[in-house]
């Protein structure tokens, strides 16, 4: 268990109060559950706790919308043999709720759970336009609970204006100058740039909904492996904005929306971000990193039809010289006859020279998918790379070829370490839910990947 301090930054601190007093009111989308739905969090943010009862040590809060697995009530888990949750004691209050939430996993087969009031839970998906539907009926002079509307819109969206406009507009009408103030602290997360690291600097990956740090960045070298994520834990914190970048460009930031204490309960691996993209319409995944990259401020490019056609080329070529089953080299020379839009397919940086790279890897099935029998049973993951040369030409690099042996494909790419050569991050996911992270980098004119340690 890591024991290392998680402590909320005292300008922020004072920001959550207004969210948390929704805590101790009841919810309008109380319901009744069953073991394994899928309910949400219904409330603006929601404290999850270690035991069913008010004075136990608060594990996390978890943000509006947030989806999560119901378990049980009180006296369910204790009637359980297999207890998600501890402490559970039928004599007690049974307005808790066990719940565990899916995409949290904490170590092999076994998710991340806690306790929570039961009022705070909704069946249905909270959705933003019947938060504003709910505002907008609740009569002008019903202020509570045009606040307790308004706080949840802002919550669900905090860069949507109209709804902080009408937050601002109640917060005035009930005279709480405090609450304004620490509102707009934290509303300003979501506008001012990220400030730069004081502690170790990490490199995280961005699905568009959780954050998870896969490697450090120290003394011009990228570790994947044996770094540890306790030697700057700050993003637990909610309200940590970070750079996010994707295909080589800077597109905005993330912010942190969930808190974790992992002195009192095993934290999950990941924790729950929002994307704050500079562009719109911008493709809010990546990496992310609490530093600022040198050579991130570049226009999007995107793979032509010309490159496309050497990207096939390249692989075409490769798969059929390779030592590939036949049944896999003809599955995936079928996918590759498709072309880029089969694949992921980027343009990354060579050098400072102006060089690019193309970059496409194309994926078929899963090892899950080859070992277990399922839409496809065959496994291939290829990575080409072509190099661009000083005439203009492409040429396919060292080290590219199959990356499916321990079951890897593209996630993105960006320039780390400034030497104007964009590295490659993979994410590898194998049998059962096993999954790690590895890097592609060029070194010595060849690519070489290094992998991260397995994670579950």
């Amino acid at each position: 268990m890591n024991f290392v301090m998680h402590l909320t930054p005292t300008s922020l601190r004072v920001g959550f109060t207004w969210m948390l007093v929704l805590l101790t009111l009841p919810s309008a989308f109380a319901d009744d559950f069953k073991a394994d739905d899928k309910v949400y969090i219904a409330s603006s943010v929601a404290s999850i706790r270690t035991a069913p009862h008010d004075k136990a040590p608060i594990a996390a809060t978890l943000p509006i919308g947030t989806e999560v697995s119901y378990v049980g009530s009180v006296a369910d888990v204790a009637g359980a043999l297999n207890k998600e949750c501890d402490g559970a004691d039928p004599k007690k209050s049974q307005k808790w709720s066990c719940i565990c939430v899916p995409k949290f996993r904490v170590d092999y087969g076994v998710y991340w759970c806690g306790w929570i009031g039961k009022d705070l839970l909704s069946i249905k998906q909270v959705k933003f336009a019947d938060l504003l539907a709910k505002l907008d009926k609740t009569p002008a002079d019903r202020l509570m609970e045009r606040k307790k509307w308004a706080e949840r819109a802002v919550a669900f969206d905090p860069l949507h204006e109209p709804a902080r406009k009408s937050l601002n507009d109640v917060l005035k009408k009930l005279d709480d100058n405090k609450a304004l103030e620490s509102t707009q602290r934290w509303l300003d997360v979501y506008t001012v740039a990220p400030a730069q690291t004081r502690g170790t600097k990490l490199i995280f990956s961005y699905n568009g909904t959780f954050l998870e740090p896969i490697a450090e960045y120290e003394d011009g070298r990228i570790t994947m492996e044996g770094f540890d994520q306790s030697s700057n834990d700050e993003f637990r914190s909610r309200g940590q904005s970070y750079n996010l970048y994707s295909r080589g460009r800077r597109l905005g930031m993330v912010v942190t929306e969930a808190q974790f204490d992992c002195r009192v309960l095993l934290c999950p691996q990941q924790t729950i971000a929002r994307a704050v993209p500079s562009e719109a319409n911008t493709r809010p995944v990546g990496l992310a990193t609490n530093f600022a990259l040198s050579n991130a401020e570049r226009p999007l490019r995107t793979v032509s039809k010309d490159e496309e056609a050497i990207l096939q080329k390249l692989g075409t070529a490769f798969v059929k010289s390779s030592q590939l089953d036949p049944k896999e080299r003809q599955a995936i020379l079928k996918l590759i006859r498709k072309g880029v839009s089969s694949s992921i397919s980027a343009v990354g940086s060579l050098g400072r020279d102006g060089r690019v790279m193309l970059m496409s890897n194309w994926v078929l099935g899963s090892m899950d998918d080859a070992h277990y029998g399922g839409e496809y049973d065959v496994y291939v993951s290829i990575l080409i790379i072509a190099e661009q040369q000083q005439d203009g030409s492409f040429r396919l690099a060292p080290g590219s070829g199959s990356i499916a042996e321990r079951g890897c494909s593209m996630i993105d790419h960006v320039d780390i370490d400034g030497d104007g050569v964009d590295e490659i991050f993979l994410s590898c996911e194998q049998l059962e839910g096993q999954y790690h992270y590895a890097l592609a980098k060029r070194s010595a004119g060849k690519w070489r990947i290094t992998h991260g340690p397995a994670r579950n």
